[in-house]
């Protein structure tokens, strides 16, 4: 209804109706990725509901309850992890500067914080706690190999406490499995298995799992639709690999039955965790708006020009601003690098994608590379 009454006032105000429409959503926003009319934009989407729903349970679990050895407080993430993370993976990029501009890349071992006699507890995890921090950076698997979801990437440990790993028990998961896929208030997190989630796949609640691989009726030349989608590495509440692999299953089916070329349609944004400022949804009005509203900075913008020019955007550049307001000045600004895939290879994180770029020299991980200059400056990066 909101779109059609935007559609009315357009066409009063200017005296003609609208030429075109462009969708812009971002998290539950699933429509996206189901194949809509429009060129749409879409941020971190849940367009995979049974499995974010069991993800989130599964997260919980690895540190619930607050009483078990397995619990991390949020002092140990802040001032225990946050720092070994990037004391392991900060200059990895070519940068010390407090940034992971690219996680894939960083093989974090939490063993390194391994109590030692006489080491106070405060300083240091036990091995209950490594082993929830393996499962946490870990994608999800079951126990038959079935894929679930992807894990927390390395670099937003003072965040992720408030996230799926804190004290507090997910409501949203918890809710989910009690009323509508269960229909029994009793059902607790610790009553989640694979059954469940088996159950929950077969009744897919509300229908609202948008994960068909094949998007040509949208992409393909009776409809020309593009989609652009970004993710933010710090995402507490759907794993950034939730993009990367949707990505990946329309790449393969679109080499496997088409001669499309996914390029030319679907292009994805893997964001850092601190550049967040790009004409994103709901960006500008918690005051972090694009710097300009040319398509190199604002993601709309972007694919208004990849529609209407026929120029595809390469990177994004987003902005920082001090104390995340604009009115305090800007921080620093980073490209925003897309994804590239191999022909035949899959992967997702990992030592793996850094041994194939040296052995086939291909495109794949495409990731933020600090190249020297002004720190503070995207033009000093380069996504390579």
């Amino acid at each position: 209804m909101s779109v059609l009454a935007g559609k009315q006032i357009v066409e009063e105000y200017y005296g003609t109706a609208a030429n075109k429409s462009y969708y812009l959503g971002c998290s539950t926003a699933r429509t996206i990725l189901i194949g809509g009319a429009c060129p749409q934009v879409v941020g971190s989407p849940a367009n995979w509901q049974t499995h974010l729903q069991g993800w989130s349970v599964h997260m919980n679990l690895n540190t619930q309850p607050s009483t078990s050895p397995h619990f991390i407080t949020e002092d140990v993430w802040n001032d225990v992890l946050a720092p070994e993370v990037m004391r392991q993976c900060d200059a990895l990029d070519g940068l010390s500067d407090g940034i992971i501009d690219d996680p894939r890349i960083c093989s974090f071992r939490p063993e390194t914080l391994i109590c030692r006699a006489g080491q106070n507890a405060s300083t240091c995890l036990t091995a209950d706690q490594i082993g929830a921090l393996r499962r946490i950076y870990a994608d999800y698997y079951e126990a038959d190999q079935t894929y679930v979801f992807g894990g927390y990437y390395p670099g937003g440990e003072t965040e992720y406490y408030k996230g799926l790993v804190g004290k507090k028990q997910f409501d949203i998961g918890l809710g989910y499995f009690q009323f509508m896929v269960l229909n029994d208030t009793n059902f607790k997190i610790h009553d989640y298995n694979a059954t469940v989630l088996a159950m929950t796949d077969r009744i897919d609640p509300g229908q609202s799992n948008a994960i068909n691989p094949n998007l040509t009726a949208f992409a393909g030349p009776q409809h020309n639709g593009k989609l652009l989608q970004y993710v933010g590495w710090a995402d507490q509440l759907i794993s950034p690999g939730n993009s990367i692999h949707y990505y990946t299953t329309v790449d393969e089916f679109t080499r496997a039955n088409t001669t499309m070329d996914i390029d030319d349609y679907y292009r994805l944004f893997l964001g850092g965790f601190a550049a967040n400022a790009f004409g994103a949804v709901e960006q500008a009005s918690n005051d972090n708006p694009p710097l300009s509203f040319d398509p190199q900075h604002n993601i709309l913008a972007a694919m208004v020009q990849w529609v209407e020019e026929g120029v595809a955007p390469d990177t994004l550049t987003a902005a920082n601003y001090v104390g995340n307001n604009v009115s305090n000045g800007v921080g620093f600004t980073r490209p925003l690098c897309r994804v590239r895939l191999f022909p035949f290879f899959r992967v997702t994180r990992g030592w793996v994608c850094v041994l194939m770029s040296l052995f086939w020299g291909g495109q794949y991980p495409t990731t933020i590379r600090y190249k020297g200059g002004d720190p503070d400056s995207a033009d000093s990066f380069e996504c390579a």
